[in-house]
């Protein structure tokens, strides 16, 4: 059953399909046939059966799939395996293997999947048949050979328009055919700008008009849907609609239920959607509108035969489309590969803007347009009536005099596709094959050690291939797909595909939440219709309280030591939080001696002794306890009851005049101290006594109550004893004068976060973290506390954020918007492999950020080897596919090279790809000159490059997008000098492949959306590490020497250049001296020195003659940590390991792993000297041993920070500013922080699209607290200024 259940999935997916035969036309396939019949008896023969194949799935199809019986076979599923295997006979290929594996689970499927596999083997056939054809033809032709340049561009004129949208809708051209106009469009995309920047200077094609009836123009479906909410993670489609632009008698709309998902009051007061419409019996799952969907879709398609299929949605590059795909995912699917959509938000900006329309919302361009609707506003919102007032605007643009004549190429430009084009295409089958049979004989002794052995870890485990490594892959534990009976019970508890991931690789809480997301804006215009809003910009009402106020609440020196320490207002006063509590139970005559206790009472005498220095007699106070009425024994003689306990009060400290005058005798007091014994006057005694004057009516403590004191630290002249008198004073002022829970009037009060959270009101979170009434109550006040502090520290982020993506352009500029994907996917297609699920989100998300208008700040994380390259690849091309060029920064010139020659290598699969150059400080000077003139000019696409780049001779024609490498390593300036290159703003794309905690993350880096890729790419066998002590260091080295001998090369890493001669580095190695060392002991091995004191040629040498294979194993320090990449390496030895940080060890192990051997960590563990030595032996060998027990850079991470705390990781930045944070933590407060950072998100997109300040609350709290430091700013009262 599992091998059924894989085998389905591998079917829904169709592994097999060609992409670019997957829709090939009947006409196509007709001509395929004619030329099949020229070349000889096979291919006529493999002709006929395609023939019999087609005749019986379209028959099959027309009888819904029942796998119905024939005269010579038993049934359809028997037919389809023989004719399948009667072509493998003469066109032997994977793919066709893998159809007849697929064809035998005929019967075993429902008809849906059924239906999906014919379709598939349809699309697939005249592809597989035309490859195997074209072999026998002329096998010296490249497949998809291309015309010569001048032809292609005369084809382009005519051809190029069609060649995005071919793919879209079923019926396509073959594959050669749709290289040929791929390559022809994007050369014509290539020439044009995204309305910003100046064009490359070379020339245009001519464009010929393409008519809206021909059979090359789309047929256009325009679709809106409706959601509980923005985030595609937490919310759900509650109604799905469409329409045909060409026949609005075509239309399609449902309701969808979304399960055990609420809809939230501001969706309801928004759309008219309620729980109970969607709930009703009639109203389908998505899993079943879906159905209904892709049903619509292909009924348009089939009333245009030929005619390709686009989606268009407003917004949909950022909402609607990746909406609709995160939902398919969630039932284990994708969306259908031939679906492509088109945003016509962009397409308003770049039309209308220059007309001066400055917003471009559905309800903006409608009346801009002068659209009515029928029934008046009342149904706009819905879904329904969405989609018909966006076909009418979608209409209107088409007719604008920009657009008029060249409407193809208007929707072209603004088209994309979702998921993976290549996805089951021949080239990829083939090469995953070779993959999997080099695995299969790779003479690394896969899993085990070298030639198969094993090898214990410090743990005693065996090491295997998954020994000392933690699956972190959550979604492989979903091995089953949603049944349909599931689907249609929405309410069940069901384990979907795609919906867990580790913590760590969870989305960006700040994306989808953007000023120019349409769908925000509909929110933020309804949350104020309803919110109460007249506190929220009041800033009057949330003016601090000078502290004046108290001059009367408290002693003048109180006064004066607070004013001394800069205390200015009552709120400030209260922000001293107590640095610990100390718990006093009430007094009773059950409590042991030594118990420390509370009680009140009343003061019958006083005997205060003269001030001494080192006083050994106190002063003492003998004070009549307070008892409840039930204890207490009354008489005629004594009313007042005659049973009360005394007990003398042992006071050390000084009581001053203004102390004595506050508790004469017979005043009540409270008492705080350690029990002790009593004598004849009194029953018992407390020692170290803290008295205080209480009210007469003071409560008095039941006998099993307790009280939780708070200490506070001493500032200046501010001692404890005065701390509580200024906040006991100040609370009273305070919670009198708050006029509301300053975050929910900020957020709104209907906010459903703050429901979620369940977080303590303000004023009950400050009075508790002062005057708590039991531990509990504290630890809830200081997350309420910690939930404030950071939203004012995303907010001051996300304001920098916004700043730096701040426009400096007029209203008739648009910035570097970049939505198309035709490039993206010619390379997709071409590609051998398929990217990981992390690759394609965080692709995804940087898509989405480039689509504009504001530029993209984004910080992508990945682990070592995870393919962030490629991602940042296909980012680079999207840029150039809309007529900009791209920046590729790396810290270091080895690193530079690696990154130019891999992208040179991916790129050159290419039909036509863009130009890569290296540019760098060895460029020579002739080389650069022609380099800069190029990149001036507009012929360079893509530059890589060191701090070269930013050098003020470098001049871009238009600079689309900026890549930095082991971003960390530039200062703040770097990235700004190479962010100022372009004519706007360009995006930025960060990487880092040292993984950080999702907390520091989201801190340090908070300006930036995050993107996180978490997966290495299929194949990659897990790194086996292990700890030795100093008795197991010739195991390792033995290993090394058994890998050599069987072809592999090794790493021996050292922290020093050279010995040292101090006693505290000793026992530390030098590599100089390890190098002498090991070519003295081992002479059989060719070893290699390389180290950051020789020169740049010697380094150079060095590293060419590892990768080479000339030297086998290399002696180095930490210079290899990145930029180094020998997939022949398969072992690496880190002598003293315990010396070196988790991060820098994760990033060492990562040089070897690169290729098919089995590949092994060491790590040498030195034991500890001098003082603590072995407690300290005991912390290294428990640090060393998370990087033994996993593989996952990210578990890593968060492993050491739970390990030793945020540390120094939060303190600094390059500039060496910090930010403290007294409440919050960033070891456990993982989940205030994303509450808070998109709590910061929603309210600077709204006070942005409202054209308002930020809340008064908000912006008073940033005014008066204590300034946050960012990179180069100082933020303070809601406003961002330079910093010194």
């Amino acid at each position: 059953m599992a091998r059924v259940a894989r085998d389905a999935r591998s079917i829904g997916r169709a592994d097999w399909r060609s992409r670019g035969t997957r829709a090939a036309s009947r006409a196509t396939s007709e001509r395929d046939r004619g030329r099949d019949a020229d070349d000889g008896v096979g291919v006529v023969t493999s002709a006929r059966v395609v023939h019999r194949l087609r005749a019986g799935v379209e028959y099959e199809i027309s009888n819904g799939c029942e796998n119905a019986k024939g005269r010579a076979f038993d049934d359809f599923q028997s037919f389809l395996t023989a004719s399948l295997r009667e072509l493998e006979t003469s066109h032997a290929s994977p793919m066709l293997a893998h159809m007849v594996r697929d064809s035998m689970m005929y019967g075993k499927l429902d008809t849906d999947r059924r239906r999906m596999l014919l379709n598939n083997v349809s699309a697939a056939l005249p592809g597989v048949v035309q490859s195997a054809a074209s072999t026998i033809e002329n096998a010296s032709a490249p497949r998809g050979w291309a015309p010569p340049r001048a032809a292609a561009e005369n084809a382009a004129s005519t051809s190029s328009s069609s060649s995005v949208l071919a793919g879209v809708g079923g019926r396509t051209k073959s594959a050669t055919d749709m290289k040929s106009t791929t390559e022809a469009m994007t050369t014509t995309q290539r020439t044009e700008t995204a309305s910003a920047g100046t064009a490359p200077s070379n020339a245009k094609p001519t464009h010929v008009e393409v008519s809206r009836n021909s059979s090359e123009f789309p047929s256009i479906i325009v679709f809106d849907l409706e959601t509980t909410g923005l985030s595609k993670e937490k919310s759900r489609i509650i109604e799905l609609a469409a329409q045909s632009l060409t026949d609005p008698s075509a239309a399609f709309s449902t309701l969808v239920n979304p399960g055990r998902f609420n809809i939230p009051p501001a969706i309801k007061a928004l759309t008219g959607i309620t729980n109970s419409m969607v709930s009703a019996p009639d109203v389908p799952s998505f899993a079943m509108a879906a159905e209904q969907f892709e049903m619509f879709i292909e009924q348009v398609r089939q009333s245009r035969p030929g005619a390709p299929v686009l989606l268009v949605a407003h917004n949909a590059r950022q909402f609607d489309a990746a909406f609709i795909q995160y939902e398919y995912r969630r039932l284990g699917r994708e969306l259908p590969s031939s679906w492509r959509f088109c945003d016509t938000l962009p397409l308003a900006r770049q039309l209308l803007r220059p007309d001066g329309l400055g917003k471009f919302s559905m309800d903006v361009l409608r009346g801009h347009y002068d659209i009515e609707l029928e029934g008046g506003d009342v149904q706009m919102h819905r879904a329904g009536t969405d989609a018909r007032v966006l076909a009418d605007i979608l209409n209107k643009m088409l007719e604008h005099p920009r657009a008029k004549g060249n409407e193809l190429r208007c929707l072209e430009q603004f088209s994309f596709s979702l998921g993976d084009p290549g996805a089951g295409s021949l080239k990829r089958a083939t090469a995953e094959a070779k993959s999997d049979s080099e695995r299969s004989w790779s003479p690394g002794g896969a899993p085990g050690w070298g030639g198969g052995g094993t090898v214990s870890l410090s743990d005693g485990e065996e090491a295997d291939l998954g020994g000392g490594w933690a699956v972190v892959d959550e979604f492989e534990n979903e091995e089953k797909l949603e049944s349909s009976e599931r689907e249609s019970s929405p309410n069940d508890n069901v384990s979907l595909r795609g919906v867990q991931k580790p913590f760590w690789a969870a989305e960006d809480p700040i994306n989808g939440i953007l000023p120019e997301t349409v769908d925000f804006q509909k929110l933020v215009e309804i949350t104020a219709k309803t919110d109460v809003s007249e506190l929220r910009l009041d800033v009057e009402r949330w003016k601090e309280t000078p502290i004046d106020v108290l001059k009367d609440k408290v002693p003048k020196s109180t006064m004066k030591a607070l004013k001394a320490e800069g205390v200015s207002t009552i709120e400030a006063v209260l922000r001293n939080c107590p640095r610990k509590y100390q718990e006093f139970s009430a007094w009773n005559k059950s409590l042991a001696m030594g118990t420390q206790v509370t009680l009140t009472g009343t003061v019958r005498s006083m005997q205060v002794r003269d001030y001494m220095r080192g006083r050994s007699i106190p002063n003492t106070i003998l004070v009549e306890v307070d008892l409840p009425e039930s204890e207490i024994t009354t008489s005629d003689d004594n009313p007042w009851g005659d049973n009360k306990p005394r007990c003398k009060v042992k006071v050390w400290d000084h009581i001053s005049k203004d102390m004595r005058a506050g508790m004469p005798i017979g005043a009540r007091v409270s008492v705080r101290g350690t029990l002790g014994t009593g004598d004849r006057n009194c029953q018992f005694s407390i020692d170290g006594g803290r008295v205080a004057p209480i009210a007469e009516d003071a409560p008095i403590l039941e006998s099993d109550g307790a009280e939780i004191v708070a200490t506070y630290a001493k500032r200046g002249q501010m001692s404890n004893v005065e701390w509580h008198r200024a906040i006991s004073a100040s609370m009273d002022i305070f919670v009198e004068k708050l006029p509301a829970d300053p975050v929910e009037v900020s957020m709104g009060r209907d906010n459903p976060l703050l429901s979620e959270l369940g977080l303590l009101s303000h004023s009950e979170a400050v009075k508790n973290i002062h005057r708590p009434k039991n531990v509990e109550i504290v630890a809830q006040a200081r997350e309420r506390l910690a939930f404030e502090e950071l939203l004012l520290l995303q907010v001051a982020l996300l304001q920098e954020r916004s700043r730096l993506q701040a426009l400096p352009v007029s209203e008739t500029t648009e910035g570097v918007c970049i939505v198309g994907t035709a490039l993206v996917d010619e390379l997709r297609t071409e590609l051998p492999f398929a990217l990981t699920r992390s690759q394609e989100s965080s692709l995804e998300e940087i898509l989405s950020d480039m689509a504009g208008p504001a530029p993209m700040l984004r910080l992508l994380q990945g682990d070592v080897g995870c393919g962030k390259t490629v991602v940042a690849a296909m980012s680079l091309l999207a840029a150039v596919g809309a007529g900009h060029q791209g920046a590729f920064m790396a810290p270091t010139e080895v690193l530079a090279t690696q990154h130019h020659r891999v992208l040179t290598e991916l790129l050159s699969q290419m039909r036509d790809p863009p130009k890569v150059v290296l540019l760098t400080g060895s460029t020579k000077t002739a080389e650069r000159a022609q380099i800069l003139e190029d990149l001036s000019s507009g012929k360079i696409g893509i530059i890589v490059g060191t701090h070269a780049l930013i050098h003020e001779k470098v001049v871009f024609n238009s600079l689309g997008i900026a890549v930095v490498d082991e971003q960390h390593r530039f200062g703040v300036e770097q990235r700004a000098a190479l962010l100022s290159k372009g004519k706007v703003p360009p995006h930025m794309l960060t990487m880092s492949a040292t993984p950080i905690p999702r907390t520091l993350a989201m801190t340090k880096f908070g300006e930036m959306a995050l993107s996180v890729i978490d997966e290495k790419p299929a194949g990659r066998l897990p790194i086996i590490t292990k700890v030795c002590a100093v008795d197991e260091h010739d195991i390792a080295y033995e290993a090394m020497r058994d890998e050599v001998r069987q072809g592999a090369q090794a790493y021996i890493i050292v922290r020093l250049v050279q010995e040292s001669g101090s006693s505290r580095m000793s026992e530390v190695k030098g590599a100089e001296e390890e190098y002498a060392r090991l070519v003295s002991k081992y002479p059989n091995v060719r070893f290699g020195l390389l180290h950051g004191q020789l020169g740049a040629e010697e380094k150079a040498a060095a590293l060419e003659k590892f990768s080479a294979g000339e030297t086998q194993a290399l002696v180095a320090t930490s210079v290899v940590e990145v930029g180094v990449d020998v997939p022949n390496a398969s072992i690496i030895i880190i002598e003293d390991a315990d010396g070196f940080g988790l991060a820098a060890l994760h990033q060492l192990r990562g040089r070897v792993g690169r290729g098919s051997r089995q590949s092994k960590c060491f790590l040498l563990h030195t034991p500890g000297v001098g003082e603590n030595a072995e407690s300290k032996e005991d912390r290294a060998r428990d640090r060393l041993r998370v990087l033994e027990q996993s593989n996952n850079g990210f578990r890593i991470a968060e492993s050491d920070l739970q390990l030793r705390g945020a540390g120094e990781l939060f303190g600094t930045k390059q500039s060496g500013q910090q930010v403290n944070l007294f409440h919050a933590s960033m070891s456990t407060d993982l989940y205030l922080l994303e509450a808070a950072r998109k709590a910061a998100a929603e309210m600077i997109s709204r006070a942005s699209l409202s054209s308002e300040p930020l809340p008064a609350p908000i912006a008073v709290a940033l005014e008066t607290r204590p300034a946050l430091v960012l990179d180069n700013a100082v933020v303070s009262g809601g406003q961002v200024v330079a910093s010194n």
